[in-house]
């Protein structure tokens, strides 16, 4: 978790920086860069014995190890055995048991032998690994404390090279078929089949999709939690195919891999009563979630004042999820929360319920139901809602989906808004073409008794080795207006080189009848009524000038325009008004300079066409405020990352960009360095300078804004963060130079 707090001393900004700087260098020399040496290593040595029909290896470890449990149990072409340390003292002697060890088959033995692997450096682990060139039958001897694990494989199977056979080489249509049902089981997370389609189409003999049904294989096995032999099916692909196209993903994907092995869980890990509890069958319960505080506080001192706290303020998340699944079914319980603390608004204190529903999955039927306070960012649902959703399968590649319920205000969010019900159905349709995924829906939303918004929309996907494609497409029918128009292309144009493409227009904000209720003009009036002086708020709606009358503090709403004789027609035409429209279009570039380094740039444009917001008496009809001249704004920027510079696991990112828009130019020079320290320490440098020209008035600006973060995982469950920056500004903007500082620091705990 993170706090983010600015700081700053009632001293002069100079004594203020001098000494930060000098307390900053004191801390940095008193973290230890040196990890600790270690001499000894864990797998000493491997040899083989024949018994009678059986071959015995014999894998010798430097200390004691005790079974624990093996995959698969009788035959296959791997065998991943987990092992514990067999004294609890290990740890604390010279041996380092979080590290990965292989030894290599020598002359002596068995051909069908590939490797031995310790892997102590992952979750779940300590494990050995056998490796072999075919299947094998084979069986463990479940030792305890012992520094020999020994594994017997029939020697029939290992003595005498595997014959090469002639594989029939199956027909396109088959493999076609194959890759395309296993591509859906893929993208409608059905990872356990797409891990049995994807392994058939590598049984497959020598065909077109052996790169691919490798790399989505590491993909299936990720998504389905087994990392580790997610890692081993990267790492394979690597080997076999290292000039591939997609070698630059599957690398990043193994880079990710490997920092998630190394983060900290954040489901809860089963504990060893839960597991002798549970019976065959039985369902399995998990409790799992994060709770997580952030500080802030923030200050500023200018040449002609004192300085002045900025913000103060305390932020708490909790999110907490109880999950029930067996082979037919999940269920699902979820709350997701927040709460805040200004202290500079008198320690005034807001409580936010983010989501908290339940959900239902059948895995045999297809069936999904979702109750209360939920996000879903498609069919035309705008984000947060409370009410229900429920999904059926009607064909094995189609489902449908029918919501209801009431969009959550972020301003009022702790009542429902019951006088905006909103109601809408989906399709969803999976490979109607290969490699190509269809979805299509319509949604109606009232408010105070009229229409909202009614818009009907759909989504095109094509997913292809070297090419992506997707569009999302929204039209009002009551409007007769585009709401949003998104398309985005992407291409793997040479191994090293891809290219995307993005557009999106849109109405901004989004085409709504409570639109029409942005920019009233309203004022307090006095009238005496009955000797008295009462309070009242007239509203000057355009072509109702100071005609209507409300209690003063009133919320304005739909309704109260309606009830006041404000014509639906009017309404809606203001509405209208109100909406500008925004259209955005990014170009980028990344380029694989070398192992490590790569390059990206970006062009982007765009344009901002806002709402008239005033209307004359006499003039009905609206404008459509899309077609209204407007300048284009443009940015460029580039950005070089380099993995792995001076330590393992280092990143360094340095970029340009150059703004340019109606009334201003700026430049901008950032560096940022995230480098490991020890095990559990991470730093982070930033610098950012940036240079602003005001066009029409000539002023200029300039910032120099240095960041220091540093991270420390005290347990893979709780970590400690926090970070220090300064905002040195020089602008003629302001008429004066200022000084920002910040600080922030936290905690993030995983249950």
């Amino acid at each position: 978790m993170i706090i983010n707090t600015r700081i700053f001393s009632k001293t002069k900004a100079k004594d203020f920086t001098g000494v930060f700087l000098k307390n900053l260098f004191l801390l940095l020399l008193l973290i230890p860069f040196c990890s600790q040496a270690y001499a000894t290593d864990i797998l000493k040595n491997i040899s083989y014995n024949k018994k009678g029909g059986l071959v015995e290896i014999l894998a010798e470890l430097a200390v004691p190890f005790s079974y624990v449990k093996h995959f698969p149990r009788k035959r296959g072409k791997i065998i991943q055995i987990q092992i514990k340390p067999g004294s609890k003292e290990l740890t604390k002697g010279d041996v380092n048991l979080k590290r990965r060890e292989m030894i290599q088959p020598d002359a002596s033995a068995p051909v069908a032998i590939r490797d031995v692997i310790y892997e102590g450096n992952v979750r779940g682990g300590p494990y050995l690994v056998f490796r072999f060139t075919q299947i094998v039958e084979f069986k463990v001897d479940a030792s305890k404390n012992s520094t020999i694990l020994r594994v017997m494989v029939k020697s029939s199977e290992v003595d005498v090279k595997p014959v090469v056979k002639a594989v029939k080489k199956e027909s396109d249509n088959s493999v076609e078929q194959l890759m395309r049902d296993a591509r859906s089981a893929l993208t409608n997370g059905k990872n356990a089949e797409a891990i049995l389609l994807f392994s058939k189409l590598l049984q497959m003999g020598d065909h077109k999709y052996m790169s691919d049904a490798r790399e989505y294989l590491g993909l299936a096995r990720e998504r389905n939690g087994q990392l580790d032999m997610a890692k081993h099916e990267y790492e394979e692909y690597l080997k076999l195919y290292p000039k591939a196209p997609r070698a630059s993903t599957v690398r990043q994907r193994l880079m990710t891999l490997n920092a998630r092995l190394a983060a900290p869980k954040r489901v809860l890990k089963e504990s060893k009563r839960q597991v002798a509890l549970r019976k065959p069958g039985q369902s399995r319960i998990d409790i799992f979630g994060s709770v997580s505080q952030t500080y802030y506080y923030g200050a500023i001192k200018t040449e002609s004042s004192e300085t002045r706290d900025q913000q103060n303020s305390l932020l708490s998340f909790f999110d907490a999820s109880r999950r029930e699944r067996d082979k037919h079914k999940e269920t699902r319980l979820v709350f997701r929360g927040s709460h805040e603390v200004d202290i500079l608004e008198s320690y005034r204190m807001e409580a936010r319920v983010r989501s908290a529903y339940g959900e239902y999955k059948n895995k045999e039927n297809g069936l999904e139901v979702t109750l209360g306070r939920q996000t879903v960012n498609r069919g035309g649902v705008l984000g947060r809602f409370d009410g229900g959703l429920v999904g059926v399968k009607l064909r094995p590649k189609l489902k449908a989906y029918m919501v209801g319920g009431w969009p959550v205000d972020f301003i009022n969010h702790q009542e429902v808004q019951t006088n905006k019900p909103m109601f809408g159905g989906r399709l969803d349709l999976d490979n109607p073409l290969p490699n190509w995924t269809l979805s299509g829906y319509g949604i109606k939303q009232l408010v105070d008794g009229i229409t909202n918004r009614f818009a009907i929309g759909g989504e095109v996907r094509y997913f292809h080795d070297k090419k992506i494609f997707f569009s999302l497409v929204d039209y009002d029918v009551s409007y007769q207006k585009v709401n949003f128009l998104t398309l985005h292309y992407g291409w793997q144009a040479t191994p090293k080189i891809k290219f995307d493409v993005h557009y999106d227009r849109r109405r901004s904000p989004v085409m709504l009848t409570t639109n029409a209720l942005q920019g009233l003009s309203v004022q307090s009036v006095a009238e005496d009524i009955g000797g008295q002086e009462a309070f009242f708020t007239q509203l000057n709606f355009p072509g109702y000038p100071l005609k209507n009358r409300l209690p003063v503090g009133s919320v304005l709403t739909v309704g109260q325009l309606l009830d006041l004789g404000i014509p639906e027609a009017k309404i809606r035409d203001q509405a209208i008004r109100n909406t500008g429209v925004s259209t955005l279009m990014t170009f980028t570039a990344r380029h694989s300079l070398k192992k490590d380094l790569t390059m990206n740039t970006y062009l982007t444009l765009s344009e901002y066409v806002p709402g008239v917001n005033l209307v004359a008496e006499n003039d009905p009809v609206p404008k459509d405020t899309s077609f209204l001249p407007s300048n284009l704004d443009y940015s460029v920027s580039t950005q070089l990352i380099h993995n792995n510079l001076y330590k393992p696991r280092d990143i360094l990112l340095g970029g340009l960009r150059y703004s340019n828009n109606e009334n201003s130019k700026r430049f901008e020079v950032n560096s940022t360095y995230r480098i490991p320290l020890r095990k559990k320490w991470w730093t982070d440098y930033k610098v950012r300078v940036m240079y602003t020209i005001n066009k029409e008035e000539g002023k200029r600006a300039a910032r120099l804004s240095p960041r220091f973060k540093l991270d420390y995982r005290y347990t893979r469950r709780l970590t400690f963060d926090t970070s220090v920056g300064v905002d040195y500004n020089k602008s003629q903007f302001v008429g004066q130079d200022y000084t920002l500082l910040m600080f922030n620091a936290g905690f993030r705990y995983l249950f």
